[in-house]
């Protein structure tokens, strides 16, 4: 290492110029570098099972003419009994 080091004046600030200017070109490149774009997208909107379930026993009183039963409710959103006959009493 030692023995790369120029001995003579000149040849020193010949190298140390040349060190410096290769640093500069390198963060000049490091700067011209694009920055990357990144798209933010919006989280998704949790679904409202409530409402959910209010339009599905609206559209089977319609078709049906009745009330769903309870285990109707609970089987086709995978809800336990109570929590289905709350969002049908909703």
């Amino acid at each position: 290492m030692i023995a790369a080091i120029p001995t003579r004046f000149d040849d020193c600030v010949d190298w140390l110029v040349t060190k410096l200017s290769r640093r500069g070109a390198v963060e000049q490149q490091q700067e011209r570098a694009p920055e990357p774009v990144i798209i933010a997208t919006p989280p998704p909107q949790p679904i409202d099972e409530g409402e959910v379930v209010k339009d599905w026993v609206a559209a089977y009183r319609a078709r049906r003419g009745r009330d769903p039963k309870v285990l109707d409710v609970a089987k086709d959103f995978n809800l336990s009994k109570t929590t289905a006959w709350r969002r049908m009493q909703a």
